[in-house]
């Protein structure tokens, strides 16, 4: 696990409500990394928060991480559990 920055919370889906929505500024705990089987898009699956269904977690992209190899390196981490 590690701690991201949310530097975008523009452009929220309308069925996930504002109580289930990220906010800019705010700091969040990774707990799981994810991948869109569709899309291949990587997403975050955080300790405070979750969206609403079908929405697994919130885009990477929307984060500030702590190094550049701080997804690579939390991929790992599940690997092993």
């Amino acid at each position: 696990m590690f701690k991201v920055i949310c530097i975008d919370d523009k452009h929220r889906p309308p069925d996930v409500p504002t109580t289930c929505w990220i906010k800019e500024g705010e700091e969040y705990t990774v707990r799981r990394v994810g991948k869109n089987k569709l899309t291949g898009d990587e997403y975050f699956i955080l300790e405070e928060i979750q969206p609403t269904p079908p929405y697994g977690g919130y885009h990477v992209r929307r984060f500030k991480l702590p190094h550049e190899d701080a997804v690579a390196a939390q991929y790992e981490l599940q690997a092993a559990i």
